[in-house]
């Protein structure tokens, strides 16, 4: 399954790696921008999460949420992304071999979530 410019999100109750739950029905009628990491030592990521907090103002002058997903446990992600201290949620993955269809393993297909794949 692959996500493009204007899908609805998949419904989702998670917690991110600060302890606060997430639910996606929260976004409701909003833009959110969804990024997935690798490892939360990653430099690529960490260098793109320093990118997402330094152009968060201009995020937020559009009214765009973002929620990121790391590849990591929530210990991983305070030990490396976490100490960036990023005012977007940041949900853990930490076992992203269970994904299926690129889809993080705590979320499950809507029954009205059209698949998109690539050709």
């Amino acid at each position: 399954m692959y996500l493009k410019k204007n899908d609805k999100i998949i419904d989702f109750e998670l917690t991110d790696y600060l302890g606060n739950r997430i639910k996606s029905s929260d976004y409701k009628g909003q833009k959110v921008y969804l990024s997935f990491f690798r490892g939360a030592s990653c430099p690529f990521c960490n260098l793109r999460v320093h990118q997402l907090i330094k152009n968060y103002s201009k995020f937020e002058a559009n009214k765009i949420q973002i929620i990121t997903f790391f590849a990591a446990t929530k210990e991983e992600i305070n030990k490396y992304a976490g100490k960036q201290n990023a005012p977007f949620t940041i949900i853990p993955d930490p076992n992203p071999h269970h994904r299926s269809k690129k889809v993080p393993a705590h979320i499950k297909k809507e029954q009205d979530y059209s698949e998109h794949k690539r050709k």
